[in-house]
């Protein structure tokens, strides 16, 4: 490559080193991210699928459900509404009025936690999480329950009404790295020595 064109990507190098330092969160798929230090957590990616239509009894209202859930598999936790507004937590493809839960259960010897996602106007087909600008507190469990529910990292919420979606995986909150900036200064004098050498062969010659 000549000189002149490295001298004018010099500038760029910085960019590059700090681009290379920013985690990526992967698009495919619903995602939780749980922040251990602020009890919040949040939904982030998109997926598609269907809500399942069903009426119980003719007197009750007819809806389309959707159920994400994971068990526990020998703790039993005390029963917690972990919040009442699962359905902030996500945007619909098509504009629709969904309400949700997300509640921890023991149940007929089964321990779980699971999220509700119910629309009594339409169909539910493509989630998108909304991201950290509408983390949820989880504060409010039974202490006993707090790191239960964060011991869902690293694991995944399955469907178990509804069709068509993925689990949602659940993660740790990512910690953006710490620059080090002597590091940083490293790489720039590394860059700057080379292109300094290129240009003495470019004068010999």
């Amino acid at each position: 490559m000549p000189v002149n064109q490295l001298r004018r990507l010099a500038p760029l190098a910085p960019i590059v080193v700090l681009g290379l330092l920013v985690p990526r969160t992967a698009s495919a798929g619903l995602i939780m991210t749980i922040d251990t230090d602020t009890k919040t957590f949040f939904i982030e990616g998109s997926d598609m699928g269907n809500a399942n239509f069903f009426q119980p009894r003719p007197w009750d209202p007819a809806d389309y459900s959707l159920q994400f859930i994971h068990y526990f598999a020998t703790t039993v936790p005390t029963f917690g509404i972990i919040t009442e507004s699962a359905a902030n937590l996500f945007t619909e493809g098509t504009p629709l009025s969904m309400y949700g839960h997300l509640y921890m259960v023991s149940n007929s010897g089964q321990n779980y936690v699971f999220m509700d996602l119910v629309s009594s106007v339409g169909d539910i087909t493509t989630l998108t999480g909304t991201g950290p600008s509408a983390a949820l507190s989880y504060a409010g469990l039974a202490a006993a329950d707090i790191p239960l529910f964060e011991s869902l990292i690293g694991d995944r919420l399955v469907l178990s009404i509804g069709t068509g979606y993925s689990p949602i995986s659940v993660q740790a909150v990512q910690a953006v790295p710490e620059i080090d900036l002597s590091s940083m200064g490293s790489v720039l004098a590394f860059i700057g020595g080379g292109l300094g050498l290129l240009e003495r062969r470019r004068k010999r010659s």
